[in-house]
């Protein structure tokens, strides 16, 4: 990993906390009440840094890149079941002192996001304050047919991955299609990207997660009556080729105080295709939680 540090992206707002034996890599910036940010499969807090900026006037941003993705240590075997995901980051929150927490998440982050509400509710001790979802991967969700073939036939990961790595053009192609406008990846974008693809067992990561998904979305879906209380936003664009906006409705239906934001012409990652029309409403959603607006 060394040798691919001086090509992180964001490198002035990067920490390093251990738990458990193990090293996460996360950006911080801003202050205040803290913000926790999580990304999707295969991506890392890069998917974020459009983001970083707006949102660090509603608090203490911390944009981690999970065990297994991005910089963070990359641990092999690991469980990369979501239940697993969640307690690791409620551990990472212990190490960093933090009690309570708006959490936002992207794609499977979001399902990350969710199970630590969850968990945490089933120990009498919420410390999910907000869930702030982008296009998250949830129980009722509907899938294009690329995404249940790999959830269906988990090996087909372990095909496909290999070739993506080796092969820019597939990386390209696999990028554009989570863009609604596949014009809007930029050269930065798939650089960032790609490079950190490249670290060590990413890919026995992804299949992890892909082994596991239908057992995990199951446990989220026992866990889900417990989190309605806590106030939600959720994202989604209307070009989303992985997970079928019409899904949305059954979700938000979760949550006593949901507020819905379809994104048109926007795909799978709206918080980095369309950061003008995300980070508004977000911030107002994150500035609600504070007296005044202010925190």
């Amino acid at each position: 990993m060394e040798s691919s540090r001086a090509k992180r992206p964001n490198q002035e707002l990067e920490r390093w906390c251990t738990v458990g034996g193990h090293t996460f890599r996360y950006l911080v910036t801003g202050s205040g009440p803290p913000v926790i940010l999580l990304h999707g499969l295969l991506g890392f807090s890069f998917s974020w840094r459009r983001n970083l900026e707006a949102l660090s006037q509603c608090g203490t941003l911390y944009a981690v890149d999970a065990l297994g993705a991005g910089y963070s240590d990359h641990p092999c075997p690991m469980d990369c079941g979501l239940e697993a995901q969640a307690e690791r980051i409620l551990a990472l929150m212990d190490a960093l002192g933090i009690d309570t927490a708006a959490v936002a998440g992207n794609s499977h982050g979001g399902a990350v996001a969710m199970l630590m509400a969850g968990l945490s509710a089933a120990r009498g001790r919420q410390r999910v304050t907000r869930l702030l979802l982008a296009d998250p991967v949830h129980p009722w969700a509907d899938y294009e047919l690329p995404q249940r073939v790999l959830i269906d036939f988990p090996p087909a990961l372990g095909i496909f991955g290999p070739l993506l790595l080796k092969s820019k053009l597939l990386q390209i192609i696999f990028l554009r299609r989570l863009y609604g406008d596949p014009r809007r990846v930029t050269e930065e974008t798939i650089e960032g990207y790609t490079e950190a693809l490249h670290q060590a067992r990413t890919l026995e990561y992804g299949s992890g997660v892909v082994k596991s998904w239908r057992h995990d979305l199951r446990r989220l879906e026992v866990l889900s009556r417990k989190i309605s209380d806590i106030p939600a936003m959720v994202f989604w664009g209307t070009e989303d080729h992985a997970l079928k906006i019409e899904s949305a409705a059954r979700l938000c239906q979760v949550f006593k105080q949901c507020e819905f934001i379809p994104l048109p012409g926007v795909g799978h990652m709206p918080m980095e295709e369309a950061p003008r029309l995300f980070n508004p409403a977000a911030k107002r959603f994150l500035l609600s939680a504070c007296p005044g607006g202010h925190c």
